[in-house]
């Protein structure tokens, strides 16, 4: 049976990987259903009805993205217009790191320099080339073409969501009679842990996040750096992406300050408001809120990131851990599949006795 289960597990991930086209935006659109089917539950006690309380929330949802999407792209315009007046400051730290001077190893790498420049041959003048006028209509699709895919995704994102908070019952009966039939108490029970946990730890994920984007900001703008809403959304958002994402988050004003600013004090005040709210949270806050509302060990979740970067790319980074959370709960209702939960699973899978011996 065991040997079953993993055939089916290598044919569910080719089956993820080919059809990944179609299966991303819906797995971003069951996240989202997730995360809003509390607030339209709410709406629905109001006695506000089924459609009426989807159709609030996901107004109401989507058009936050869109203003967090619309101020993010105003702020990276502003910051590329600007870009050209920091290249003197950066020409001029580098020059300071990588000054000759009078040492033997400057006067070796002047001399490695000249033999350079000795041995690279004479560059030959290029050869003229004549383009032919393209149509309009053929620049409007070359222009169009970068946006279509993007685009097209967030359509189907939005149609997925809507449709499965308006059919979430249904969906879970279909769910029940094609997987677990016979087993119906375990189905649901398996169907109810795995979106109680993903709800929670997209909410919990959401708010930790924001409680280190939001200082980060306004630390950012009290420093003077340049666009420091921007930085404090995209730390907001790259907090998502487990291990990785906050040092990515970090990275982009650290190198921003280096750029803008003619010392390096700057830089030194943007690293330790970094690691001071980094530090809190995760050593403070984080353990408290958390517990285990996950559910995963540490190492499940670096092997799900990397396994799902792998198979999704950007994407399945940071649709990881919520995707992995539903698989160890599938490990632990479904008996034939209860090795997932001893991989990625927080429980202890050796009683006291045996941990002893």
């Amino acid at each position: 049976m065991r040997s079953r289960s993993i055939v089916a597990l290598l044919a569910a991930a080719a089956i993820l990987y080919l059809a990944r086209d179609v299966l991303i935006p819906l797995a971003l659109a069951i996240l989202l259903a997730f995360l809003l089917a509390p607030a339209v539950r709410r709406l629905e006690r109001w006695k506000l009805g089924r459609i009426l309380s989807t159709l609030i929330v996901v107004v109401l949802g989507f058009s936050v993205i869109g203003a967090v999407g619309w101020v993010a792209g105003v702020q990276a315009v502003s910051l590329a217009a600007n870009l050209p007046e920091y290249r003197a400051n950066i020409s001029k730290k580098i020059r300071s790191v990588r000054e000759p001077g009078d040492s033997k190893i400057a006067k070796a790498h002047e001399a490695i320099k000249d033999l350079e420049q000795q041995a690279d041959p004479t560059p030959q003048e290029p050869m003229p080339v004549t383009q032919t006028p393209r149509s309009s209509y053929a620049q409007l699709a070359e222009w169009l073409a970068p946006f279509t895919k993007p685009v097209g995704m967030a359509l189907a994102v939005l149609v997925f969501t809507i449709l499965l908070l308006l059919h979430r019952e249904n969906m879970r009966e279909r769910l029940i009679g094609l997987f677990g039939a016979r087993r119906i108490n375990v189905t649901t029970q398996a169907l109810s842990e795995a979106s109680y946990r993903v709800s929670r730890y997209l909410f919990m994920q959401l708010v930790m996040n924001a409680c280190f984007g939001i200082p980060f900001g306004i630390a950012l703008h009290l420093i003077g750096l340049p666009n420091a809403l921007l930085w404090g959304l995209i730390a907001t958002l790259l907090r998502f992406i487990p291990y990785v994402g906050v040092w990515i988050a970090a990275s982009l004003p650290v190198a921003l300050a280096f750029a803008v600013f003619d010392g390096w004090s700057h830089v030194a005040w943007v690293i330790g408001v970094f690691l001071t709210l980094e530090l809190v949270l995760v050593n403070l806050v984080e353990p408290l809120v958390y517990g285990r509302s996950a559910g995963l060990a540490p190492i499940a979740i670096i092997v799900a990131a990397l396994f799902w970067t792998w198979l999704w790319g950007p994407i399945g980074l940071l649709l990881a851990t919520p995707l992995t959370v539903c698989v160890a709960v599938m490990g632990r209702y479904i008996p034939e599949m209860g090795y997932l939960n001893v991989l990625l699973g927080v429980e202890p899978v050796l009683t006291p006795e045996a941990r002893f011996y």
